[in-house]
């Protein structure tokens, strides 16, 4: 293939929730051994996306058992594998993420197109992604929801304080 190569075998079909399986890659021209750190070994992955989940040629969401910098785009566990089935050229989305890319978006996500082999058979071309994530390698915001708990803790801590709650008005209170 002119493409880099996952090969990804299952004991189990891949459904809703993760599955357990193994991963290796194989560059091209572009990706070698010199320059690509190369992932071998265990993979988790479930079906990933709402109505294209169920197309002939579903989407996946991939963790890794630990992480790698697949193809230089950063180092994660977290990544996505879009089937692009709409999109039959399978240049729309690419073209977008690496448009993005080069105006200098707050953050435009790494993406590769990549054959995919999953247990022995040929699934097609697809785009490896990162997974949009909040974190210091991906997107990098505050995390207002951590913020929010804090916060409604420490809310319900002086209610319960003033106005004596019980302990299960108290958890009623701070969710």
């Amino acid at each position: 293939s002119k493409l880099p190569v996952i090969y990804i075998n299952t004991d189990e079909a891949v459904g809703e929730t993760y599955v357990a399986g193994t991963m290796a890659m194989q560059g091209n021209s572009t990706y070698t051994t010199e320059n690509t750190d190369f992932y071998f070994g265990d993979v988790y992955l479930k079906l990933r996306g709402n109505s294209t989940k169920y197309r002939e040629k579903a989407p996946y969401k991939i963790k890794l058992g630990s992480s790698c910098d697949l193809f230089n785009m950063g180092e994660s566990r977290h990544w996505v594998l879009l089937a692009n089935d709409i999109d039959h050229t399978l240049i729309r989305n690419k073209l977008v993420y690496d448009f993005s890319k080069a105006i200098g978006a707050s953050y435009a996500a790494e993406s590769l197109n990549v054959v995919l082999i999953m247990n022995n058979k040929y699934q097609g071309v697809y785009q490896l992604c990162e997974q949009l994530r909040v974190d210091e390698e991906r997107v990098d915001i505050f995390d207002w929801e951590e913020l929010a708990k804090d916060a409604a803790t420490m809310i319900t801590n002086v209610k319960a304080e003033t106005e004596g709650l019980n302990s299960k008005d108290a958890k009623t209170f701070r969710e």
